[in-house]
């Protein structure tokens, strides 16, 4: 019984005792950070010229690599043209890209128009495959491999071509959103639903079509919907 009670005494007398004032809890704090920070062992001033240094050191030899990549890429462009023309090839070996796209960057107060490669350290060949022409395209300086099981390139459709960026289409765009247009490409062809957004630049429709009596949307490329004629 008397434990009891000193348990419950030591219970209250915890429960009375005051925190320590909020300045006080403020300036252990504070005081706990300083001791800390004394435990700090700061660079000389000889090693941060000497970190400063190996970092731009650094930064020059990525940027020499990345100006070197870049040429060599359109120099291989050019060798690929130029070896199609010398076999007379150039109805075979139709096009050789480097696929790119300008994007705006800001720099402090500066705009400016960069252009990116799509693909860095790809090139992509327009070509009719035979053995010849692609005897050309292996043995051409500079070109490592293809993307292709064995390392024999897999022809792109068209529309990965499309998809990717490598190439684009024009099309004629005879409908708006609200308009009722037929599908007439891809497992859905022949269905009919509503426009319901378009994207021209991204060659990208969707369409709202009655499917299983639900409203479904369903996303086309804009070749792959006409509109219905009243």
């Amino acid at each position: 019984m008397a434990d009891k009670k000193s348990e419950n005494a030591k219970a209250a007398a915890k429960k009375t005792a005051k925190k320590p004032n909020v300045f006080k809890r403020l300036a252990k704090y504070l005081g706990s950070c300083k001791s800390e920070i004394k435990k700090i062992t700061w660079p000389t001033a000889k090693q941060t010229t000497k970190n400063f240094g190996i970092v731009i050191a650094m930064v020059a030899i990525v940027g020499v690599f990345i100006f070197a990549l870049d040429q060599g890429l359109y120099a291989l462009v050019g060798l690929f043209m130029t070896t199609a023309e010398n076999r007379n090839l150039q109805d075979m070996i139709i096009d050789v890209k480097v696929p790119v796209e300008i994007v705006t960057e800001t720099v402090g107060d500066k705009t400016k128009e960069v252009e990116n490669k799509l693909f860095p350290g790809y090139v992509f060949v327009k070509m009719v495959y035979t053995d010849e022409t692609w005897y050309v395209v292996r043995n051409i300086r500079g070109c490592t491999g293809f993307v292709g099981p064995g390392s024999k390139p897999v022809p792109l459709t068209d529309a990965e071509v499309y998809r990717m960026g490598v190439e684009t289409r024009s099309v004629k765009l005879n409908y708006s959103v609200g308009d009722s247009v037929r599908i007439i490409d891809g497992p859905l062809e022949d269905f009919v639903g509503v426009v319901e957004e378009i994207d021209a630049d991204k060659d990208y429709v969707r369409v709202v079509v009655s499917m299983f009596g639900r409203e479904t949307p369903v996303e086309l490329e804009l070749a792959q919907a006409e509109p219905i004629e009243d």
